[in-house]
């Protein structure tokens, strides 16, 4: 093709115009939209980590006080989970004296308490007392809270409970309860039971 082949005129306005656009429209797709694509990547990215930044700074923020409760978990006594005594009977007197003491922390005594069988529960051996407690409800309650919070892991199970007659006239219905409280202790291999 040559020159003076090229149309001229209108029709060559309009067939410059075209290839114009056609040239602008080529030079958009092959560099503006990758590069908006591109700016639009880095501000999401920048948006991820600046929403990052606020979470650790949050974070930091917390830090004094979670080492505050660590602090004071750490004063608590430690919860071992497992009664002392080098026998069963040994872990059964131990169990009874701290439900005595519980009894009394709660405001009231046991009646009675019996030592149960000692079994193999695991890597571990079941401890039990069958204890009889006669006191106000609320006293009653008080001694079960003071055996859910003791250091030692126990269990209440088989609890009998019967109101004392006749019912005195303010709010504190007397009840007598049965229950068993089973701790464990650690089966020592070639310990005595």
């Amino acid at each position: 093709m040559t020159a003076e082949s090229l149309p001229t005129g209108v029709r060559g306005q309009a067939l410059a115009a075209a290839l114009t656009v056609l040239a602008l429209a080529a030079l958009w797709l092959g560099m503006a939209v990758p590069l908006q694509g591109w700016f639009a990547a880095r501000q999401e990215r920048l948006e991820e980590m600046q929403a990052r930044t606020q979470r650790m700074e949050s974070l930091v923020a917390s830090l004094p006080a979670l080492r505050r409760r660590a602090e004071a978990v750490a004063a608590e006594p430690a919860r071992t989970g497992l009664v002392e005594g080098a026998t069963d009977a040994l872990a059964a007197a131990a169990l009874q004296a701290a439900l005595e003491a519980m009894a009394q922390r709660a405001g009231t005594s046991l009646a009675s308490t019996e030592t149960l069988a000692a079994a193999p529960a695991g890597g571990v051996r079941a401890i039990g007392v069958r204890a009889t407690v006669r006191a106000p409800w609320p006293q009653f309650v008080a001694l079960l809270r003071q055996i859910e919070e003791a250091p030692t892991r126990m269990v209440v199970d088989d609890l009998h409970l019967q109101s004392v007659l006749p019912v005195p006239r303010n709010d504190d219905v007397p009840v007598e309860a049965s229950f068993a409280v089973t701790a464990f202790r650690a089966a020592a291999a070639g310990a005595r039971p």
